[in-house]
């Protein structure tokens, strides 16, 4: 699947920097997975969306307009969390409640100004030996790149979720210099976050 330097994805991902919820860094990082020299460009074809995670004051303040003028759909929602369907394999999820380790640690002086990307997940949905292959390799390909993208992987039964979390970060909390990634199995897993 192409979800990368497709025009609907650019244009979404736009919308997104202009509306002040990620960065221009952040949206090219998203831009280059599926580039061949990413390390993360097979994971990026055989996905099934991208989706990124973004921190937010209020999910009652996104400018949802602009999204569904955009072409947005509304996937699910709930008081503080709620997810959107874009044109282009972007999905954009949006939370203000703590849903993450991170944000328990998180106090009134050390609090991550908003929004951030906490996130992006290449969703790897296919039940297919393919796909699980990809998944698997997934920890070897971050300590390969751990300079350029520092992780943290974990082993929970028989899913394994690498993560690499977002640069823009205030207090004590440490932060990467890289724009993030989260990998799920979806046999393992909730298929939407």
């Amino acid at each position: 699947m192409r979800i990368r330097h497709s025009a609907e994805s650019a244009a979404r991902l736009s919308l997104l920097h202009r509306c002040g919820l990620i960065t221009e860094r952040e949206a090219e990082a998203v831009n280059q997975l599926d580039l061949p020299s990413s390390p993360f460009a097979r994971d990026v074809e055989l996905a099934e969306t991208v989706h990124l995670h973004i921190k937010v004051d209020d999910t009652h303040q996104l400018p949802i307009n602009e999204f569904f003028d955009a072409g947005a759909r509304l996937d699910h929602q709930k008081d503080g969390f709620v997810k959107y369907r874009f044109p282009g394999a972007i999905n954009a999820i949006f939370s203000h409640i703590k849903v993450s380790q991170d944000e328990l640690l998180e106090t009134e002086s050390n609090r991550r100004p908003r929004p951030f990307l906490d996130h992006i997940g290449i969703d790897l949905r296919e039940e297919s030996d393919l796909v699980r292959q990809a998944f698997d390799a997934l920890p070897d390909v971050a300590v390969h790149f751990s300079g350029l993208w520092p992780r943290r992987a974990v082993r929970a039964g028989p899913c394994t979720a690498v993560t690499w979390k977002s640069p823009r970060s205030t207090g004590s909390i440490p932060r990467t210099r890289m724009g993030g990634l989260a990998f799920r199995w979806s046999s393992h897993t909730a298929r939407s976050r």
